[in-house]
């Protein structure tokens, strides 16, 4: 399938659900949370990304409300369709990690899980990010694809 083509469907997927219009709720901070602390991270978010946007529905730590969707990770979760893991950014090869590396250096870790809708479509990230260097063990990394699913069943539930 052309790539653009399956682009505009996953985007038009993502606003036919209605969970851009949930706000921030108390549900999808503490799964982050629990990401958090499962990774042993300062930082995770849920993101929803749109044609041009990566919008952080849910956080904890320091995190940006908004990213242009080409100047972040989530890109790259996109296109992967599963968990991804750089255990250190820096020295990361892929361009997209790299540009964001670039404009935060202090950053090393980064994970993420897509977010799935029933239907295939992936619509967003559940992600962890770190200052320090490390490595996801298997029981994390399932508890991580759990919580994504969480997430989703989170939106859903809000929407209907």
């Amino acid at each position: 399938m052309n790539p653009a083509l399956k682009e505009e469907e996953r985007v038009e997927a993502l606003l036919i659900s209605g969970f851009l219009e949930i706000d921030n709720q108390k549900e999808l901070d503490n799964i982050c949370c629990i990401a958090a602390q499962v990774t042993g991270s300062p930082v995770a978010a849920v993101t929803l990304i749109t044609k041009d946007t990566a919008i952080c529905k849910a956080k904890y730590g320091d995190f940006p409300e908004f990213l242009h969707k080409y100047d972040s990770f989530c890109l790259y979760a996109l296109e992967k369709n599963d968990f991804i893991e750089f255990e250190n950014v820096q020295d990361s090869k892929v361009d997209v990690v790299m540009n964001f590396a670039a404009k935060h250096p202090d950053l090393r870790y980064y994970a993420a899980v897509p977010l799935r809708l029933s239907s295939g479509e992936v619509v967003g990230t559940l992600c962890v990010l770190d200052k320090n260097q490390k490595k996801t063990d298997e029981t994390v990394i399932s508890i991580l694809k759990t919580l994504a699913e969480n997430c989703v069943l989170a939106f859903v539930n809000s929407v209907n």
